[in-house]
């Protein structure tokens, strides 16, 4: 279901950054694992991905690259509780450019088709304010 290269966009209310998501994901029916990279808007980098040789970058900046696991939801509706449409995601904890801190983001979003729509929110690691937003991608 979630298996290939996503493309899309982020926005964080809180921080005020938005910039393009791009996810290469492998699916086990169950969960998806794989990379993203976060490219803050104006950054002046162009992103591919080329099959199992990772992704491909050009341009000055070099966004950082992260393991992020999702896992299908089960539908509550669905006979056996089946899996749903809704999926979360957590990013395996990173250093965030601004504060210094550590942070762990969680990803929410909603399948439908090739499109993913949901939410995030990323949290320090020792307590402190939580930012959130939104996150787009579709299904190159």
């Amino acid at each position: 279901m979630l298996a290939g290269v996503w493309e899309g966009t982020y926005e964080s209310y809180d921080t005020g950054r938005v910039g393009d998501v791009y996810f290469a994901l492998s699916d086990d029916g169950a969960q998806a694992a794989g990379e993203v990279a976060m490219v803050p808007r104006g950054a002046t980098v162009d992103v591919r991905r080329e099959g199992a040789g990772g992704w491909q970058w050009q341009g000055v900046e070099r966004p950082q690259v992260l393991t992020i696991r999702f896992v299908r939801l089960p539908d509550e509706g669905a006979p056996g509780g089946g899996a749903g449409r809704e999926i979360v995601g957590e990013l395996d904890p990173y250093p965030d450019p601004d504060c210094g801190c550590t942070l762990q983001t969680t990803f929410r979003g909603e399948v439908g088709g090739d499109v993913i729509n949901g939410t995030f929110a990323s949290e320090a690691e020792h307590g402190g304010h939580t930012a959130e937003g939104t996150w787009y991608a579709a299904r190159r």
